[in-house]
């Protein structure tokens, strides 16, 4: 009986091969999107089967960096010279998704004529269709001059299960990977692109309006489900939860439309009324749903499942999705009604930026495709996560080059009042730091004139003293023409304590990091459980999310975005800040971690800083009020509020020298001279 089973389950195996094998040409110039609609790709049955991993090749492995220029700007890409490939007699076809990628490629600052400066290979022959023509693929790529098994060859593919397909140690570029047949580092995986016939019905339409066919206050239904989509348990658990909610639209096809509630409707005409869309996790049946909602711009709710999302490499899909385990299915609505209406725009706003920006067109997937191995293998132009998914702005400096900032030097910044003693005394000091180019005192006192020419120290560094009309907190922040430097160092009229290698140190370290505050006091910020509201906290602890402006290195664009930004919640905070004479440095630091997404950098031993010397007048300082925790708290709260969010990161991270408390000779070690606590 067992033998009989056996046997029959191997024959109907046999049949779905033998089906999928089955060869089907699609006309020349045709759609790939339309020959999957029409064709088997939907069949759960064959979508469902047990894929083979592909975990034989890596870039490590497979890749021969050395045919890669290293020190370009951008790698190389060389498509072969196009060929009339027969087959039975018949010219091979080229798709209209094919050719919108050579178009791509060969306009684009990546392609070369010549094969001998190539990193990339791509072929002439449309591969993006490996359910047909297989055999015959395999023979014309396995005979290009360069193939060498595959190596630094390039493969686009839309259609077809990759692991069956015969690629030795060729890239795979596909909308079809699974967690079994996706090769991190090696592979990417592909967003299916949705032409606009399909996208937007039987005409055709730009990408802004299929976007906006519908305003986000028009959308009818909180959450579109399509029941083709899915098995039978989930299918079952979905239309439950619809019965019971008038926001959720569970649709059944009914021909080549769809039914609800007795009305016929395209799919298109569904999604682009709807704001979520749920998607299911079938490897390729995924790619097609997703090519529809996101071009429409419905905020997807993603099934996980065996699929790799498209460019999971470089996006945050948890931007512009929700993400979704099986055993969660349930609580979707809870999980919905969690997303308040900003939620929501923030994300479809990202959505559509996403889109527009990385794959409107099989040409920009194909481009983001080679940027992103630009940034694998000229890892000095690599950006981050982050990165790709902020908003560009060419003259921000989280958008510098990986490499350190030219060693230009700094400017010291020191904002003073009438703390002449240690004013002088910091002069002095800073003076003897090798980088430093100029020192320029901002002296924030209206009735009290600065010291006479004669009694300020005799210093090497040019030295120049600023009268400000008023007693401003953001006058440090202002972009004096003074400042020449890339760099600032923002400094406080009575951090006396710090010595010339800790600053020597800390400008080294901001040529690393030019994008973020670099310095030495930190402090740390919590959400008060009881009141619900941010408290600004100075304790002793490891981990901080703010450093301040007492004694920090910050790129002096920031001086710029602080003073002169239009925004008005900018101009809210420094308004604020100048009316009770607080938390400027606070603020300096919710814009630049608004702006970078990212952590400050903390350097050098110090955890607090003290007055160690019995004249100093620390006794003075703002910080010593019993009030000012309180009054800090109340800023950073406030400040929250106004950006909408806690824009600060809380780290525990720390960058000392290498050689920091080690014995050895001062000779051995440049930053010998950092200040105990």
């Amino acid at each position: 009986m067992i033998i009989k089973i056996l046997s029959s389950l191997l024959l109907i195996g046999l049949l779905i091969l033998v089906f999928e094998l089955k060869d089907e040409r699609f006309d020349p110039g045709g759609s790939l999107v339309e020959y999957i609609l029409n064709h088997s790709v939907h069949s759960s049955s064959i979508l469902s089967k047990a894929r083979k991993r592909r975990g034989d090749c890596n870039f490590y492995k497979c890749f021969d960096i050395n045919r890669c220029t290293l020190h370009a700007a951008n790698i190389k890409v060389h498509i072969y010279p196009s060929h009339h490939h027969l087959v039975d007699g018949e010219e091979l076809a080229y798709s209209r998704e094919y050719l919108d990628i050579i178009d791509a490629v060969y306009n684009s600052e990546f392609y070369t004529p010549n094969p001998e400066e190539a990193c990339l290979f791509m072929p002439s022959v449309d591969t993006l269709n490996l359910k047909t023509n297989r055999k015959e693929l395999e023979s014309v790529l396995s005979q290009l001059e360069y193939w060498n098994q595959g190596q630094n060859h390039l493969i686009f593919n839309f259609i077809g299960d990759p692991a069956e397909f015969w690629l030795d140690k060729a890239i795979l570029a596909s909308s079809s990977l699974s967690t079994y047949t996706y090769r991190p580092e090696f592979d990417v995986s592909l967003p299916l692109s949705v032409p606009d016939s399909l996208a937007c019905g039987s005409g055709s339409c730009s990408y802004n309006q299929s976007i906006n066919q519908h305003s986000s206050s028009r959308r009818s239904w909180t959450l579109l489900v399509f029941k083709h989509t899915l098995d039978i348990k989930l299918a079952k658990t979905l239309h439950d939860i619809s019965a019971d909610s008038n926001d959720v639209i569970f649709v059944d096809k009914c021909g080549n439309t769809f039914c609800y509630k007795g009305v016929e409707y395209s799919a298109e005409e569904l999604i682009a009324d709807s704001k979520y869309c749920f998607i299911s996790g079938v490897p390729g049946l995924q790619g097609l749903q997703l090519g529809q909602v996101l071009r429409l711009g419905c905020v997807p709710v993603i099934l996980q499942g065996s699929s790799v999302l498209p460019f999971s490499e470089i996006l945050d899909w948890n931007l512009f999705s929700i993400r979704l385990r099986g055993k969660d299915v349930g609580d979707l609505l809870k999980i919905l009604n969690l997303k308040s209406a900003k939620d929501y725009q923030a994300m479809k706003k990202q959505l559509e930026r996403i889109y527009s920006t990385y794959m409107k067109s099989p040409g920009t997937i194909a481009l983001t495709t080679l940027k992103i191995f630009n940034t694998r293998i000229l890892t000095q132009f690599g950006v981050s996560k982050m990165d790709w998914n902020l908003e560009d702005s060419p003259k921000s400096p989280i958008f510098l080059d990986k490499y350190p900032r030219p060693g230009s030097g700094f400017t010291a910044v020191i904002l003073a009042y009438d703390r002449v003693d240690s004013l002088f005394q910091i002069i002095n000091q800073i003076s003897d730091v090798h980088s430093l180019t100029r020192i320029l005192v901002i002296w924030n006192h209206q009735t009290i004139p600065p010291p006479s020419i004669q009694a300020w120290p005799k210093t090497n560094k040019q030295l120049k003293v600023i009268q400000t009309s008023a007693n401003l907190l953001s006058n440090r922040f202002y972009p004096y023409p003074e400042i020449d430097t890339e760099c600032v160092l923002s400094l406080d009229d009575d951090i006396t304590m710090l010595s010339a290698d800790e600053l020597e140190f800390g400008y080294q370290i901001w040529r690393e990091f030019p994008d973020r505050i670099v310095g030495f006091p930190s402090r740390s910020h919590f959400l008060n459980q009881t009141s619900g509201a941010w408290n600004y906290q100075s304790e002793w602890t490891n981990e901080y999310s703010m450093v301040l402006t007492g004694a920090a290195f910050y790129n002096k664009y920031w001086n710029y975005v602080y003073t002169g930004a239009p925004d008005p919640q900018q101009k809210l905070i420094r308004d604020w800040v100048d009316e009770n004479m607080n938390c400027e440095d606070v603020a300096f630091n919710f814009l630049v971690s608004n702006h970078t997404r990212k952590p400050h950098i903390k350097i050098g031993p110090r955890k607090k800083y003290r007055c160690v010397t019995p004249s100093c007048e620390n006794g003075n300082m703002l910080s010593q009020d019993s009030g000012h925790l309180a009054r800090r708290s109340q800023c950073v709260d406030k400040f929250s509020k106004l950006y909408g969010f806690m824009p600060l990161k809380s780290v525990e991270y720390r960058l000392d020298p290498t050689l920091y408390k080690e014995t050895v000779p001062d000779s051995m070690n440049p930053y010998s001279h950092l200040g105990p606590l």
